[in-house]
């Protein structure tokens, strides 16, 4: 991986997209859920040509009824941004709860595990945050996309630019470590 400096780079942009979206958590919920919007768009359209292409049979009711599913919330989204940004919001919130009820289920089954506590601060976190989400929607709705997809962007940036950095160390040593290699071998 010769290009290390290539991994610091998209880290960086990164990071400056997750500053970005953390000053402006609203324009970056709207371009969340635009992207999301032509993303099930373009992916129904496609499902449905390549089920009616292949010439479908009964058999491929459910890819048909996939694909018309994924075409209409793709309109809903494009048409309606706010409604959408409230949809996204609450399928979010929703998706904290049960997960976060879910893993601290497993947490309190799990008596003997060794992942009791992780799976117990993951799961109360989750639905913390999910519940927080709920009492606060109709504000919420206004940031909360734009704030995940923030601190998303501003962890994938700080590891990439950390492996990009690690990359170089491994390869400014790599040749250091290879002349040491080949004058113990001489001897």
């Amino acid at each position: 991986m010769k290009q290390w400096w290539l991994w610091v780079l998209t880290g960086v942009v990164s990071i400056l997209g997750g500053a970005l979206a953390l000053a402006n958590p609203f324009a970056a919920a709207q371009t969340a859920e635009q992207l999301t919007g032509w993303t099930f768009l373009i992916s129904g359209i496609l499902v449905l040509a390549v089920v009616f292409r292949e010439k479908a049979g009964a058999d491929s009711w459910p890819a048909i009824v996939m694909g018309g599913v994924m075409l209409l919330l793709g309109v809903f989204l494009i048409a309606d941004p706010l409604a959408g940004l409230v949809s996204l919001s609450m399928a979010v919130a929703v998706t904290f709860v049960v997960g976060g009820l879910s893993r601290t289920w497993m947490a309190v089954r799990d008596l003997q595990g060794g992942m009791r506590a992780t799976l117990l601060c993951s799961g109360g976190l989750s639905a913390v945050l999910g519940v927080l989400i709920i009492s606060n929607f109709p504000l919420s709705v206004l940031v909360l996309l734009g704030l995940l997809m923030a601190v998303e962007l501003l962890s994938n940036g700080v590891s990439l630019v950390l492996l990009g950095l690690m990359q170089k160390r491994v390869e400014t040593a790599l040749p250091d470590e290879e002349a040491v290699e080949l004058g113990q071998q001489g001897r």
